[in-house]
């Protein structure tokens, strides 16, 4: 085994929002990591549960940092000024790495010196257990759109692990599948980077991702690496799809102006997105909201063209109103 001095340090930075319940088992995950050279950064933005008491016991052994609330993007900000790793990792305060997952992945980068960052497949799991063995292809549908280029890219290495490595800034385009708290970067390519924004919520990790892809090929190790923890109170939740639909459009529409973009294909694709993003948000509008479908459906125009899709979501929209309206001119009369 490899003297500790002669590793080069990764920084895990784990930012955290009132996970007093799960952060423990999360920094468990990364003490028990088989490679040893680890740094763990956790940045507390402004919970107001018992996590900053929690975390005492823990003192000699991770960084803690607390700070005004600010959104995770901010956080892991903060994190990486502070990161004396020559790679960052990404982990979140209710996730758990598996015990080879930093090793996994250093070995990675160190075998394939073109490639700055590495994510990895993934299991879902919950207060009851194991969900699903291997998420990443259920969590992220669009990864269905883009297997077949992606085989490409396919990769064996002789330890028999399959991975996708590249320039995968066009088949992210269609789609994230590069789950965050599985990355593992080059501390310099998030150098290059720059911060995360801080204005696009849920997108932010997409913009980023997007962003990193264009500097520099990445990959994605068909292992899985990490035990994602699904609750409802997540924001990457399904059940928050309908909030973080408009973050993702916003992330898109600012996508248009980048001059990788500009006058290319890509601009194609990505309007197409934007399209059907909006058209999704009036479907999933049209009974509560029908004024904020309409809405929709006129933004989608700006995109691409009326389909069938826009005429059903239309119709889901106004005929409820027509059908309640013509029920009560039918009882009326009778009232």
């Amino acid at each position: 085994m490899e003297n500790m001095n002669s590793l080069p340090i990764v920084s895990v930075i784990i930012p955290t929002y009132n996970a007093a319940s799960t952060i423990e088992e999360s920094i468990n995950s990364v003490f028990n990591q088989s490679y040893s050279n680890i740094e763990i950064i956790v940045i507390d933005d402004g919970s107001t549960d018992n996590t900053e008491a929690l975390l005492t016991q823990y003192s000699s052994r991770i960084t803690y940092i607390k700070k005004e609330n600010g959104g995770f993007a901010s956080a892991r900000n903060a994190g990486t000024k502070i990161a004396k790793g020559e790679y960052i990792a990404w982990l979140d305060a209710d996730d758990i790495f598996r015990d080879n997952k930093i090793a996994k992945q250093i070995e990675f980068l160190k075998n394939n010196p073109e490639i700055h960052a590495v994510s990895s497949e993934f299991s879902a799991f919950d207060e009851n257990g194991t969900i699903n063995s291997h998420y990443m292809r259920t969590y992220y549908p669009s990864l269905g759109l883009v297997d077949g280029s992606l085989s490409k890219l396919l990769s064996i290495a002789n330890s028999g692990i399959k991975s996708y490595k590249g320039n995968l800034f066009d088949h992210l385009l269609l789609g994230n599948f590069l789950h965050p708290p599985t990355l593992v970067f080059r501390r310099e390519l998030i150098d290059k980077a720059g911060p995360q924004r801080e204005d696009l919520g849920s997108a932010t990790d997409y913009e980023y991702i997007l962003r990193l892809s264009l500097l520099s090929p990445l990959a994605l190790l068909d292992e899985v690496l990490l035990d994602y923890r699904l609750s409802d109170f997540q924001d990457s939740s399904p059940v928050n799809a309908l909030k973080n639909w408009p973050e993702t459009i916003e992330c898109l529409k600012r996508l248009l102006d980048w001059e990788s973009v500009k006058n290319t294909e890509r601009e194609v694709v990505i309007a197409k997105r934007i399209r059907n993003l909006f058209i999704s948000l009036a479907l999933e509008q049209a009974f509560e909201s029908p004024s904020n479908a309409i809405t929709s459906i006129k933004e989608s125009m700006k995109y691409g063209p009326l389909g069938l899709d826009s005429v059903l979501a239309l119709l889901k929209a106004i005929v409820p109103k027509f059908i309640i309206a013509f029920k009560r001119k039918l009882i009326s009369p009778y009232r």
